[in-house]
């Protein structure tokens, strides 16, 4: 899709580790354009579904973003994602 390379994102963090990355050295740069929209929509508390209705996706699509998201900058939950956004100036 628009002529760009996917890889899973278990591929990724086992990239990742291959490297010897840690978690505190990731940072939004490996996030699409599209995630870190979403990122931003999540900060500013909207529900996956006011997102999907804002960005013309199914509720799904975005659930699976917000997925993606925590996996690839390994965090648990919303509340650590927004944290983290704050403090790597995603948000900006």
């Amino acid at each position: 899709m628009n002529n760009e390379k996917y890889i899973s994102n278990k591929i990724n963090m086992n990239l990742y580790h291959h490297l010897g990355l840690k978690k505190n050295q990731l940072t939004g740069n490996q996030l699409t354009p599209r995630e870190l929209e979403i990122v931003q929509h999540i900060a500013n508390g909207m529900t996956n579904q006011e997102i999907a209705a804002r960005l013309f996706l199914s509720t799904s699509t975005v659930d699976t973003h917000r997925k993606n998201i925590l996996a690839k900058l390994e965090l648990k939950n919303t509340a650590a994602l927004v944290k983290y956004a704050g403090e790597n100036k995603l948000l900006e």
